[in-house]
């Protein structure tokens, strides 16, 4: 008799797994609870400054969140890749460098500020950190290439009508542009390859 109770009792619990599994399945994929997380919006090089408009906030299964999964980028935004990342990749909190994990300049290197007029440089979207430029002088003998492949090391902004542009460079090229003479043009050519 109670072998017969017991078989009845698994018969019944299995049908309610069943009808349960069978529920469950029915349920809308939209009605699942949904996490929203960071992704990038396009591919950011090792060493590339993550800013806002980098990333997206995705929905994705609360199951599939991980801990290292960013929810919103807040104090992150400014921060270096300690990797480079592809377009579409979440954006784990270990990809992103501490402050001080890498010194921005090496040594015999200077952070140059450049002032360009507008007309005088590519369309400012285009030069973000890690971008490679020339910078041409413009004087009375012709143009010439003042400095080949330099790094910017910042987003090019705009300032009271010109455009600012900070660069990595050796130090002996950072003191021959930093000391160009007034009424010489300055202009930026922008290398092919994106970071």
């Amino acid at each position: 008799m109670l072998e017969r109770v017991r078989e009845q009792w698994l018969a019944s619990a299995g049908l309610a797994l069943a009808l349960l599994a069978l529920v469950l399945s029915a349920i809308p994929a939209g009605a699942r609870p949904t996490a929203r997380v960071l992704a990038l919006r396009h591919a950011i090089a090792a060493g590339g400054v993550v800013r806002a408009a980098d990333v997206v906030a995705v929905p994705i299964a609360a199951s599939d969140r991980t801990p290292s999964m960013l929810e919103a980028l807040g104090d992150l935004a400014g921060r270096r890749t300690a990797v480079g990342l592809a377009g579409g990749d979440f954006l784990p909190r270990g990809a992103l460098r501490s402050d001080g994990q890498a010194a921005l300049l090496r040594r015999g290197e200077r952070a140059l500020a450049l002032e360009f007029a507008p007309a005088a440089v590519p369309d400012v979207r285009l030069l973000r950190a890690g971008r490679r430029v020339d910078v041409v002088v413009v004087g009375r003998g012709g143009p010439r290439i003042a400095a080949r492949s330099l790094e910017l090391l910042a987003p090019a902004s705009e300032r009271s009508g010109s455009i600012v542009v900070t660069l990595r460079a050796p130090t002996a090229v950072a003191l021959a542009l930093a000391t160009t003479q007034d009424g010489q043009g300055l202009r930026l050519l922008l290398h092919g390859a994106a970071p």
